[in-house]
């Protein structure tokens, strides 16, 4: 399972936002825009980590993933 802890996803955010910066000053202003937007999706999904279990692993079946949301 990928590592998508709080730490890791900020971390990714602020790589991304970085990259942003860069982009911008380049006056390359599309690009970073989006870049930017996808730092604070990141920052979102991190605050989502930090707040909700993941579930350790994926159900081997349709009855599984029934009981799992039950």
């Amino acid at each position: 399972m990928p590592d998508l802890s709080k730490a890791f996803l900020m971390e990714l955010a602020e790589t991304k936002l970085n990259d942003a910066k860069f982009l911008l000053a380049g006056g390359r202003s599309g690009n970073a825009y989006y870049l930017a937007g996808y730092a604070i999706e990141l920052l979102l999904k991190a605050v989502l980590a930090s707040r909700f279990r993941a579930i350790p692993f994926l159900p081997q079946n349709w009855r599984e993933a029934y009981l799992l949301m039950t």
